[in-house]
């Protein structure tokens, strides 16, 4: 399995990127970064105004799998597990919900997936 993991909140913008370009959210939320920071905000409190996400990781010991999850950028990792169910956690110390945020990774047969994926799509 090759595994895609992103947080989905997007990342913080504080200026414009490499090449000098900015997205118009991207300028909308550096306009407003500056004008907190310009008004007294602090820059922890002016980022986490803007929604920004925060990293994860996903782990699973007995999967030999580690991998980050980022706002804003795709990490892939492949996975190769027999049938049964795999426990984890996310092990990126990440706010209020952490100690809540488990992980079951359930490996099924080709066959037996297939048949729940034609329930998911039904539904």
């Amino acid at each position: 399995v090759n595994l895609q993991v992103v947080s989905s909140d997007p990342p913080c913008v504080t200026q414009p990127n490499a090449l000098g370009t900015v997205s118009s959210d991207q300028a909308a939320r550096i306009s407003q970064l500056s004008q907190k920071l310009a008004g007294g905000v602090s820059l922890a409190e002016a980022l986490s105004g803007q929604g920004c996400g925060v990293n994860h990781s996903f782990f699973v010991p007995s999967l030999a799998g580690q991998i980050n999850a980022i706002p804003g950028q795709t990490n892939h990792l492949w996975l190769e597990a027999r049938i049964g169910h795999y426990y984890g956690q996310c092990t990126e110390l990440c706010g209020t919900g952490h100690a809540g945020m488990l992980i079951e990774v359930i490996a099924l047969s080709q066959s037996d997936f297939n048949t729940w994926l034609q329930k998911q799509v039904a539904k």
